[in-house]
């Protein structure tokens, strides 16, 4: 009975050992529920402006006018590309800045609903998405 134990104890032992590393590797911020949206008084919102939920981005300003949509806001992902789809497929438009911020035009095919996306272009046809959202912009004349 005692050989038993031993070799369960020396087993439990390495499942431990081998377990560190793999629990280790998870991010601290897996089980974490998103935050409730926000609006810091800092930022303003102008027109067609969004506040998303889980603070990764707010569009504060998003106006089309003469066929060119213009976005500008502040995304939790500095340095990072952007692209729009705007009826045509995902156009580079720009990059954050280092806190986060942009301001990016592009003419569009439509005036309905636009998909931004930040993260790394890595290929012409390869985009590493960090994080991608859908919103409407507002024509003015």
């Amino acid at each position: 009975m005692e050989k038993q134990s031993t070799t369960l104890i020396a087993a439990a032992g390495l499942a431990l050992a081998l377990g560190a590393p793999l629990v280790a590797s998870i991010p601290a911020n897996a089980a974490v529920q998103p935050s409730p949206t926000t609006s810091s008084s800092a930022v303003t919102t102008g027109i067609g402006a969004h506040v998303f939920s889980g603070g990764k981005l707010e569009i504060t300003s998003s106006t089309i006018h003469d066929g060119v949509i213009t976005v500008t806001g502040k995304s939790a992902f500095p340095d990072k590309d952007i692209e729009i789809a705007a009826g045509a497929g995902w156009v580079a438009v720009g990059k954050t800045d280092e806190t986060g911020r942009f301001d990016v035009s592009l003419d569009v095919a439509n005036s309905g609903g636009y998909e931004i996306r930040f993260g790394k272009r890595v290929t012409p046809t390869l985009f590493g998405k960090a994080y991608q959202a859908l919103w409407y912009g507002t024509p003015v004349s």
